[in-house]
């Protein structure tokens, strides 16, 4: 399995919200993703209250069951789409792809 890891961060914070919206509707188009997370920095959300201003605004967090899949994630409609909205939007970005196995529930007999 291959883990795909971009942290954003937004020119304007506010952006945030709307890249949100934007990457999760990605979750029933592309077909290559086996799981999609989206999280906004606590200091964007009431929970965070006087946390300081963060470095990323957001992260989200993919999983595929190959190479070949993430490739076809990053070259999917939905994916270029949503990066066209947030290239122009971005003031950083940072990104991590590793291989991990996953994990298997033990089972107690």
């Amino acid at each position: 399995m291959i883990s795909h890891v971009v942290l954003m961060r937004f020119a304007e914070a506010a952006d945030a919200f709307r890249a949100r919206e934007l990457l999760e509707g990605m979750r029933d188009k592309v077909t290559e993703i086996a799981s999609l997370t989206v999280d906004l920095d606590l200091s964007l959300t009431e929970a965070g209250g006087s946390a300081p201003l963060p470095r990323f605004h957001l992260r989200l967090a993919t999983t595929h069951v190959s190479a070949d899949d993430l490739r076809g994630y990053q070259d999917h409609p939905a994916h270029l789409e949503a990066a066209a909205w947030l290239r122009p939007r971005l003031a950083d970005r940072a990104v991590v792809d590793s291989l991990f196995a996953p994990q298997t529930a033990s089972v107690d007999g």
